[in-house]
């Protein structure tokens, strides 16, 4: 019975001492990941911050489009953003106006931001008109009629809202905005849609 006691008695002391080495060697092991880990954090802390002066040269953009002059600058927007009301200097032809005003928005955007409004109009006179109604100043006077709708119909070419939360889309192109409305020819051509320029 001694001899039995005596061999548990031994028997758990050589477990102590085994778990005693293997913490001690656990502990190195921590320690050694620990010291590893410290190197890759001061490593990663150490990457080479290149200095915001440096940027990237912005080559010139060369434009293709129709030509166009900006008339003015409005604030227009609840957000604030403005708005350009713009002239073409030429005539657009109803089968390529898609193209050709996308190319006027893109060259806007450019250089003013695409958070914005763009008118796109004809002539001067359909502009003022335009600008007079309900949908700008409301100097009007009077509600439109059918008439004005058909007469000016192929005048106000184009309008984009840029980034804007409350339009349908967040890029929103609407061609020929009066003739969406309207019972004319040149209703086919008139188009909403989302233009991401």
């Amino acid at each position: 019975m001694k001899l039995m006691t005596f061999n548990l008695f031994l028997i758990s002391k050589i477990l102590i001492i085994i778990l005693i080495l293997n913490s001690s060697c656990g502990s190195e092991k921590v320690k050694e990941q620990n010291e590893s880990a410290n190197q890759q954090i001061q490593l990663s802390e150490k990457k080479e911050v290149i200095p915001q002066s440096l940027e990237i040269e912005k080559l010139p953009v060369k434009y293709y489009g129709p030509e166009y002059e900006m008339v003015t600058q409005r604030k227009l927007r609840y957000d604030g953003a403005p708005s350009f009301i713009v002239l073409t200097k030429s005539k657009i032809e109803l089968d390529s106006l898609k193209e050709k005003i996308e190319l006027v928005i893109r060259d806007i955007i450019l250089k003013q931001g695409a958070k914005c409004n763009i008118e796109i109009f004809q002539d001067k006179a359909s502009m003022s008109f335009v600008l007079s109604t309900h949908y700008f100043d409301m100097t009007l006077g009077r509600t439109l009629e059918k008439d004005d709708f058909r007469k000016y119909a192929k005048k106000w070419l184009a309008s984009f809202a840029g980034q804007l939360e409350t339009a349908s889309s967040p890029n929103e192109m609407i061609l020929l905005p009066f003739a969406a409305g309207c019972d004319c020819k040149y209703s086919k051509y008139s188009k909403i849609y989302e233009f991401n320029p």
